[in-house]
């Protein structure tokens, strides 16, 4: 009885265990389809992760080389100090010139990536004095060159995914404006096909039952007004954009072609083969 107990409980364990799997990625993918759902949002994620990257790499490196962990602190301030000048610096000044001619744009971006790199560097040895070393001071203006390169290179990066992320996105809206207008320009044409055909059908259906009237043959006639009757209140009722039932669209199939088969008497000829299954 007990052996008998512990393998249903495995069992649904095992059961269990994809069901929890499958929960939590579909959680993930919804949260990942939130953050990357809007620019601004999608900025905000990026920005925040790429320089939590940053500081985990940045640590890392510090303690390769022999650093305390006590190191990690000036990494994370180094971690926010681009953080900050990325996003109060750079990114409104990006924001700005996105519209301006090729050579406004390639000038103003380097010309604030370079501002924003010597920034970046002043501010991470004022930091580093303050916590980690406060003697500490470059024997030259030479001797902040090689953090300068160092954040040049970062900042520069930054600034070439921003531009390429955006420029992405904006071809990616513009493909999606493109296909919502075609959307509508096919729903245009086919509602004004729509509008055309029932005008003309009606008027010459019209025309086939006055005759009909005239010649005595009130049976006939008295068929085809009520085909056309139900017809137009199927076609009416519908919208062609709009998905329907093979049985309804076969029923307005045949009453149209009935209609005609009355205007037209032997000229047409109806045979209509359909698989029940269909």
């Amino acid at each position: 009885m007990a052996n008998t107990q512990t393998q249903a409980e495995i069992q649904t364990s095992e059961n269990t265990l994809p069901a929890a799997i499958a929960g939590a990625a579909g959680r993930t993918r919804r949260a990942a389809l939130w953050a990357l759902a809007k620019k601004g949002r999608l900025f905000w994620t990026l920005q925040t992760v790429g320089w939590t990257g940053f500081f985990l790499m940045h640590l890392l490196s510090a303690v390769g080389y022999g650093k305390e962990w006590g190191y990690g602190v000036y990494s994370l301030a180094s971690a926010v100090i681009g953080f900050v000048f990325t996003s109060l610096a750079m990114r409104p000044v990006f924001r700005a010139i996105w519209k301006k001619p090729p050579f406004v744009v390639l000038s103003v971006a380097l010309a604030t990536t370079a501002l924003c790199a010597l920034g970046v560097t002043i501010s991470k040895a004022h930091a580093y004095r303050l916590l980690i070393e406060p003697a500490w001071a470059p024997a030259s203006w030479l001797g902040y060159m090689t953090d300068v390169q160092f954040n040049l290179y970062i900042i520069l990066s930054w600034a070439g995914f921003y531009f390429v992320i955006n420029y992405y996105m904006m071809l990616r809206d513009q493909k999606e404006q493109a296909l919502q207008s075609a959307r509508l320009a096919d729903q245009a044409q086919l509602k004004m096909l729509r509008y055309q055909l029932n005008p003309h059908f009606l008027f010459n259906t019209l025309n086939a039952v006055s005759t009909l009237v005239l010649d005595k043959q009130t049976e006939p006639a008295n068929a085809m007004l009520t085909r056309l009757s139900a017809f137009l209140r199927y076609s009416l009722d519908s919208d062609p954009l709009q998905k329907t039932t093979f049985a309804e669209e076969l029923r307005a199939l045949e009453l149209y072609l009935h209609i005609e088969k009355a205007r037209f008497q032997d000229r047409l000829k109806l045979e209509i083969d359909v698989d029940p299954k269909a």
